[in-house]
């Protein structure tokens, strides 16, 4: 297990919690790259350095990791959102696309366009455990809410193939008329939602007998697709016309039809609901499109072959701090083990006049979980006892005020 070094800013003022503040990290096609954007204030605040052309995306769903696939490279990229570094390359399948993370992040389901595959990886070992054959040009991906079936987009054959999670293996195949390429499921797991983007329209799948329910027209050339988190409104980016289709659930037609940048690929939504975020590939470009009117509210430019195809959205909520006068110099925290099970260890490794050390950790709701009074001791022993396995978030102060801030993870 690697030791993770937190470094804190030089400048460190008040720390609050803003429970908007989650991150997007967006694929940067034509480079090696994903940039990283604060969703609460929607500027890029990082830049990661990953495999060639990378398009697919998914983050786990305790925001701890998000896994890029880099087209052209036939490689995974994982990245370490406490560090925004890669800690890992995996290997797969020729040319992945859509990847997908199960609900309790065990398991990562990456489609490998040119393999005809689906490479299955361990994301304790990151490492391939299983490669399951599936039909030709396999695209779009995406998991029951469950994680009992994976749902695979192949496009040439015109397929859905249906893997049984728990042999591995594919259990069932879905024969639709057009060629499928995104692919999203209802919160509940009771509808699949396809783009056919040669024939501009969505064919909805009903999961229980694997029938197709309906196919509703959109816009031109639909890619990417996302369902918002109650199941109200599904939103289809239109590759060539540059616009995204809000289709609603209960009457299946289109609410709204909304104007975005060129190309648009990649879609997803932020937790909450509120805001639906769309990659502009032709642009360069983020359109971020809020929920409640259906209206784009905010550009984001200058991001470049903006692709993202897959949850781009990290699902927790992300500490954030302001700057104030107060300086720190060469200043570092350090935490081993983490992730961990029954302790760990969080080490003060600068020199300060201030002695009276505070540890607080909050829940991602913001709450607070546990406080220790540290005093001057410059290691802090933190004790798992009643926390469930999961993020964490910790803050740490002395006399004068806020010092650091990290994530923590517990695992059983």
């Amino acid at each position: 297990m690697k030791k993770i070094f937190i470094v804190s800013a030089c400048f460190i003022v008040c720390f609050y919690f803003n429970c908007n503040a989650q991150t997007a990290y967006i694929t940067r096609d034509g480079g090696s790259y994903v940039s990283v954007i604060n969703v609460a204030t929607n500027n890029v605040i990082d830049s990661i350095n990953v495999g060639t052309d990378p398009e697919g995306v998914s983050v786990s769903q305790d925001g701890s990791r998000v896994y890029v696939g880099n087209y052209t490279a036939h490689n995974i990229s994982v990245i370490n959102t406490i560090t925004n570094s890669v800690i890992s390359t995996i290997i797969v399948g020729s040319h992945p696309t859509g990847i997908v993370v199960s609900p309790n992040g065990s398991r990562v389901y990456v489609a490998n366009f040119q393999s005809n595959t689906i490479s299955v990886i361990n994301t304790v070992t990151d490492t391939i455990i299983a490669t399951i054959p599936v039909d030709s040009h396999p695209y779009g991906i995406t998991i029951s809410p469950d994680g009992s079936r994976v749902y695979v987009a192949n496009f040439t054959p015109k397929t859905i193939s249906i893997i049984d999670t728990s042999t591995n293996t594919v259990s069932n195949t879905i024969f639709l008329s057009n060629f499928p390429q995104g692919i999203a499921i209802s919160p509940d797991g009771s509808k699949l939602y396809v783009t056919y983007s040669n024939s501009d329209s969505v064919c909805i799948i009903n999961t229980s007998n694997n029938t197709v329910l309906r196919t509703i027209e959109v816009g031109s050339g639909p890619y990417g697709i996302v369902v918002l988190p109650d199941g109200s409104k599904i939103y289809v980016a239109n590759g060539i016309d540059g616009t995204v289709s809000v289709i609603d659930s209960v009457s299946n037609t289109v609410s709204s039809t909304i104007q975005v940048g060129n190309s648009p690929w990649g879609i997803s939504v932020t937790p909450d609901g509120s805001k639906v975020y769309v990659a502009n590939h032709g642009t360069g470009s983020i359109s971020v499109i809020n929920t409640s009117v259906d209206t784009v509210s905010d550009i984001i430019n200058n991001v470049s072959g903006a692709f993202s195809f897959g949850n781009f959205i990290s699902t927790h909520t992300v500490i954030s701090t302001g700057y104030t006068s107060k300086s720190i110099a060469s200043s570092s925290i350090s935490v081993y083990p983490n992730p961990f099970s029954n302790t760990t260890t969080l080490n003060i490794n600068y020199t300060s006049t201030q002695n009276d050390y505070s540890l607080y950790i909050y829940n991602l709701l913001g709450k607070e979980v546990r406080s220790i009074h540290a005093g001057n001791k410059k290691e802090i022993v933190i004790s798992r006892e009643d926390l469930a396995s999961g993020m964490y978030f910790y803050k740490l102060t002395d006399d004068k005020g806020s010092i650091a801030t990290g994530k923590l993870m517990i695992e059983d």
